[in-house]
């Protein structure tokens, strides 16, 4: 089996264990990788910025692939198109107990705490498969690109989102439009605040009726369109501790805050101002299988075409991976996409 390491900050290697794939045990299924795709995460564990990340370690936990293998006890059928969903729970702890294995006490995520699908062929318990109908063929880059929309729609989810909101999103990566588009699609009404004038014009595009805010003056652009109430809803999407701190000025008396975004270091609370609008903060972490299954309705819908984020592609290989992160970031300025996307021959 063929997979791509990387060996540490900036190292990559494509090796070789001389098996056709992994060892298949009980209730498992080895899928052929077709699709993965990159993000923030893959590119700073590439660069040595990931806290909590230990080398060496294969990537990739955006996939998409056929099952070619199955166990006796597995009654999927061999060549169907599946996403994986890539966070293994421990099962046991309160959190799995109570139906939140999302925010396992001991969560491992393939491709940051164990190995992902960099590969030619990865090997998983079957309830990590996502298999959904297809009646037009396999729908690869949207296959991969369902975990990313699937975490967005989580935190629409843990905000109770409703056709009454005022949704302000910080931050328009996959993630942010994937919050945009999981609000829009239960009725709300949407506000960007995205510094990045690209990434505001693609937004506007692909999430229709989304109301663009000027990040020069955001107050004074929000009160402009909401009033002083402000927002009953924000969710932010940066990972940045000032964009995360700053949040709290976004949401009117009684709203609720959620951080999807991680920041490694501590966040600042404006404490009179949490208490005066008795604010509710929430965290938003990974995503369940029912949001992927709420992730692929939108898709199918086309209420959220994550095919469409796709900015450039690259072949699934060591060199791929090296020429995909000495890319990272150029392109975006044109507003043509989000998402790098690796692909098999």
């Amino acid at each position: 089996m063929r997979k791509i390491v990387l060996t540490g900050p900036g190292h990559i290697v494509e090796m070789s264990d001389g098996e056709d794939r992994e060892a298949l045990g009980a209730g498992q299924v080895v899928v052929e990788v077709r699709r993965v795709g990159l993000c923030g995460t893959d590119y700073h564990a590439f660069r040595g910025e990931q806290p909590l990340f230990d080398y060496p370690r294969v990537l990739g936990h955006e996939l998409a692939g056929r099952v070619v293998a199955r166990g006796e006890d597995v009654d999927l059928p061999l060549g169907v198109a599946v996403a994986v969903i890539p966070y293994v729970a421990c099962g046991q702890c309160r959190a799995c107990r109570q139906g939140r294995s999302n925010c396992c006490r001991r969560l491992s995520v393939m491709g940051v705490h164990r190995d992902g699908g960099l590969a030619s062929c990865l090997t998983v318990d079957v309830e990590h498969i996502f298999y959904p109908p297809q009646p037009g063929g396999p729908q690869w880059d949207s296959l991969a690109g369902i975990e990313p929309l699937a975490v967005g729609l989580h935190a629409v989810d843990r905000a109770g989102i409703g056709h009454h909101d005022q949704v302000v999103v910080v931050g328009a990566g996959p993630i942010g439009l994937a919050a945009l588009a999981g609000a829009r699609h239960r009725g709300a009404s949407v506000y960007l605040l995205e510094r990045d004038p690209a990434r505001r014009a693609f937004a506007g595009h692909w999430v229709p009726g989304t109301h663009l805010i000027d990040s020069d003056s955001p107050l004074r652009d929000l009160q402009r369109a909401l009033g002083d109430d402000l927002a009953s809803v924000v969710v932010d999407c940066t990972g940045s501790g000032t964009a995360m701190e700053q949040s709290l000025w976004w949401a009117g008396a009684g709203g609720r805050v959620v951080f999807v975004g991680i920041t490694e270091g501590m966040v600042a609370i404006d404490d009179p101002l949490f208490h005066q609008r008795e604010l509710t903060l929430l965290a938003s972490r990974n995503a369940s299988r029912r949001d992927f299954e709420a992730a692929w309705e939108l898709i199918q819908t086309r209420a959220a075409d994550v095919s469409g984020w796709v900015l450039r592609r690259y072949a699934l290989s060591a060199e791929g991976l090296q020429q995909a992160f000495a890319d990272w970031g150029t392109g975006e300025r044109e507003g043509r996409g989000v998402k790098i996307m690796l692909e098999a021959n």
